[in-house]
Order: C-alpha cells, then sequence, then structure tokens
C-alpha cells in the first residue's frame, strides 16, 4: 500500500510541475524540482529513481541479488530487491494531461523490462501520455 501511495504521490507531484507555469509558485520543494527538470527536458526519460531512500520499510534485510540479462536484444530484470520507476514524461506542448503506471510482468522469474515496459511507456509519451514504469518485486 505504501508504495502505491508513493507513486501517486509522484504522480501528483509531476501532474503539478506539468501544469505549473514559472509565474505560479509551487509550495513543495519536490514538485518546484520536477517543475525545473521538465522545462529543461531534454531526453525521453527521466531515472531510474528509487522509490525508497534507503532501507525499504518494514522488509526483511537482505543482499541486493538483482540480476540484468539481455533475450532477443530484450532487458530483462530479475530479483529485484530495490524498486525504482522512471518517468517518460511528453513535452508541454503535446501533453494530454492522462498518466498510466506500468507494472511489467514476467512469469514469476524476470520482469520483461523492455517488451511490457520500456517500449510500452515511450509509445503512450509518443502518444501525449505520461508514462511511469516500474520495477517492482515479483
Amino acid at each position: 500500500m505504501r508504495i502505491i501511495l508513493k507513486i501517486a504521490r509522484t504522480i501528483l507531484l509531476c501532474v503539478v510541475a506539468l501544469i505549473g507555469s514559472a509565474e505560479t509558485p509551487i509550495p513543495d520543494p519536490a514538485a518546484r524540482a520536477l517543475q525545473a527538470t521538465l522545462q529543461t527536458w531534454s531526453t525521453k526519460s527521466i531515472g531510474p529513481i528509487q522509490l525508497y531512500k534507503g532501507d525499504i520499510p518494514n522488509s526483511k534485510p537482505s543482499e541486493n541479488r538483482e540480476t540484468h540479462k539481455q533475450w532477443l536484444d530484450m532487458e530483462l530484470i530479475g530479483q529485484v530487491s530495490h524498486p525504482v520507476y522512471t518517468a517518460y514524461l511528453p513535452p508541454s506542448s503535446w501533453a494530454s494531461g492522462a498518466a498510466v503506471l506500468i507494472f511489467p510482468g514476467g512469469g514469476y522469474v524476470d520482469l520483461g523490462w523492455d517488451m511490457e515496459g520500456h517500449w510500452i511507456a515511450a509509445g503512450l509519451q509518443d502518444c501525449g501520455i505520461a508514462a511511469f514504469l516500474v520495477s517492482a518485486a515479483q
């Protein structure tokens, strides 16, 4: 539940930053920082950004065994222990105001990061829809 609330807060901050202008003061420092990033936007994605600073609340201590591998020119991520998200924000000139969370699947083994994540997020971004690609434990 906390992950969903944290992601929802991040999306809200992104929406505030997208619709806010330089003349409109934004009270939250995180939203101001995001707005500054968006105003100088030059890449297709922002991140990966860790969902948690430090240890994940209420989690069992364990070593980071996350794996990244290539299969048929696609990236697969396994044993996610530190969840991150990547924001795919369209330029404000064609942003629709809609946003989507993407949790790639992978058959309980690895996350299909490219095929079920990155490619979908980039396609939505090209349609003016903000996409947030989340890697979370299977």
